[in-house]
Parts: structure tokens; C-alpha cells; sequence
């Protein structure tokens, strides 16, 4: 996203005549598909706006290291059930 923002930036600064929504639009639909509807759906009105939408969203689908660690040491295991599994119980007959 870094790199984006800023090839992005440094082409929008050689354009004259085209507006800021302009701008913002292009911006918007160069995003990935999953950060694009995320950041519209928050309708962003600036430029800067839209950029601290899209670096929030671009983590939400980024998968990070730290991540991953605290899900990989918090694995399953095979608890025993809390309470006794009754046994040779037969439908009504007094217990």
C-alpha cells in the first residue's frame, strides 16, 4: 500500500485540471477488490481519508506474523467432557 500511495501521489501532483473527487475515484478503483468495498462503504470525502481507510483495511486483510503465533499457540485439544456421560440409561424407567 506504501509504494501505491506513493506512485500514486507522485502522478496525481503532474495532472492539472482534474478534480480532487477525480482523483479520489481513480484512487478507489485501483484497490484491491475487498479493501475497495470497505473503504466506500465508509465514504471517504479527502484523499487522506481514503489512504488511512485503505492502510486499516489492507492490515484487516493482511495476514500478520504476530498473528499467526498467537493462533498457532492456542491449539485445539481434546478436553474430556465436563460432565460424566450417563450410562445404560433405558427410555422411562425410574432411575
Amino acid at each position: 500500500m506504501p509504494d501505491y500511495y506513493r506512485e500514486f501521489t507522485a502522478l496525481a501532483n503532474r495532472v492539472y485540471g482534474v478534480s480532487s473527487y477525480a482523483l479520489l475515484d481513480y484512487f478507489l478503483s485501483s484497490l484491491n477488490p475487498d479493501i475497495r468495498r470497505d473503504v466506500i462503504a465508509q465514504d471517504p470525502t479527502s484523499m487522506i481519508h481514503a489512504v488511512s481507510l485503505a492502510k486499516l483495511y489492507e492490515e484487516k486483510y493482511t495476514p500478520n506474523a504476530s498473528t499467526t503465533t498467537v493462533s498457532q499457540t492456542h491449539k485445539t485439544t481434546s478436553l474430556p467432557p465436563l460432565l460424566p456421560t450417563p450410562t445404560n440409561i433405558q427410555p422411562n424407567q425410574p432411575r
